[in-house]
């Protein structure tokens, strides 16, 4: 008579048997063995701890596999050096993904396994997520391969326990210590990149943008429409300051307020409010605005 023995950790001292173990094949067995609703304290840690390292690895197995179709040629296993313009095509209608987000995939991918591998690595042995190691890529787009690889070098230590904003800022200033033109050199060159960008939102609303606007121009434009805003409450005018800021803004580009001065924009927008809203309420009288 044989006896069967189940090897597989009990819910209890998950934490030992997942330690140290690569994010492999192996791991995704046994983690699929144990009921994360079993666990608790450092066990239940060790679950998703381990959880989150195998799907960076498969984040990672997945650029790969993305990279080697964009750079793919027809009937034949050897691959062109990078993905080119048209690779997103390919891509983007096998997942069913915009050309654009493709693109960016494609991007991160070749920057991952040629140009700063030892991001790659981080990304693939599981220990770095997808959003820091995008973020640590597109930061150092336009920086020298390598002063990137060095910045890479000094961030990795730290990365895992930055947020993906600061992780931003401590990645530009590693590449500022190198670099100190890099800065002014990249604001120009995202300010020739600067357009406008409309884009839809699921519940039927749209996000007008200004991209990479200079900053001087851009920080004027949002103080010229809280200024507006502030005097069109001061009129009694109770919308919500959000809204009201966007219906100002809206109201400044749309050509309905062209040849009027902004204290002409501020009475009309009041009055169509009282009107609309307390047609028996005449509202505070235009000296309130005077008094500002």
């Amino acid at each position: 008579m044989s006896t069967t023995h189940d090897t597989r950790p009990g819910p209890a001292g998950l934490a030992a048997a997942v330690a140290g173990r690569a994010p492999d094949s192996e791991l995704a067995v046994l983690l699929d063995a144990v009921d994360p609703a079993e666990l608790t304290g450092e066990d239940l840690a060790a679950y998703v701890r381990a959880r989150f390292r195998l799907h960076n690895r498969a984040e990672g197995q997945l650029l790969a596999a993305l990279r080697e179709l964009g750079t793919a040629q027809d009937g034949r296993t050897a691959r062109r050096a990078n993905s080119d313009e048209f690779s997103g095509d390919e891509v983007a209608l096998l997942l069913g993904h915009s050309r654009t987000m493709t693109s960016r995939r494609l991007d991160l991918a070749d920057d991952l396994f040629e140009r700063l591998p030892l991001l790659g690595a981080a990304l693939w042995q599981g220990w770095l997520d997808e959003p820091k190691v995008r973020a640590i890529s597109e930061t150092l787009t336009d920086v020298c391969v390598d002063h990137a690889r060095h910045a890479v070098e000094v961030v990795l230590p730290e990365a895992a326990e930055l947020p993906v904003m600061a992780l931003r800022e401590r990645v530009a200033e590693i590449v500022l210590d190198i670099d100190p033109d890099w800065a002014e050199r990249r604001r120009r060159r995202a300010e020739a990149r600067g357009h406008v960008l409309l884009r839809a939102n699921p519940s039927g609303t749209a996000t007008l943008s200004f991209v990479d606007a200079p900053s001087p121009e851009g920080i004027d434009s949002e103080a010229r429409i809280d200024a507006v805003a502030a005097a069109v409450r001061h009129l009694g005018v109770r919308t919500p300051i959000g809204q009201l800021r966007l219906h100002v803004g809206m109201r400044l580009l749309n050509g309905s307020t062209e040849g009027m001065t902004d204290r002409d924009v501020v009475l009309m927008l009041a009055a169509e409010y009282h009107a609309a809203d307390h047609p028996d309420d005449p509202g505070p009288g235009t000296a309130a605005l005077d008094d500002d």
